[in-house]
């Protein structure tokens, strides 16, 4: 299974009817960036990554080089959204850093 299914599964866990409570309901929105880069997650419940902020994929305390599409999880996985400020120092080469190109040039 990869991160964006898994994503979907408990968004579609926590729609069922009744309704979940509030803080356990999951809320999200992605972009495509083609086969190459594939999903960003843009929006995590109420929270949206602007500027010069991204949702930083990790899994197992590691940062991952993929999309959510392109992650895929094995039996124990732990998943963490880390909303994370781009710096390119840091993040020069990266998928994020060709990400905020395709995003600067539309």
């Amino acid at each position: 299974m990869n991160v964006q299914t898994l994503m979907e599964v408990a968004y579609n866990v926590n729609s069922g009817s009744p309704p979940p409570p509030l803080e356990i309901m999951l809320r999200f929105t992605v972009e495509y960036f083609g086969s190459t880069f594939g999903y960003e997650l843009l929006t995590l419940n109420s929270t949206t990554a602007a500027g010069n902020t991204w949702w930083e994929l990790v899994v197992n305390g590691a940062e991952t080089p993929t999309g959510m599409d392109s992650t895929f999880l094995n039996d124990g996985d732990t998943v963490l959204w880390v909303l994370t400020e781009f710096s390119s120092e840091k993040h020069e080469g990266t998928r994020q850093a060709e990400i905020r190109k395709i995003r600067a040039s539309n």
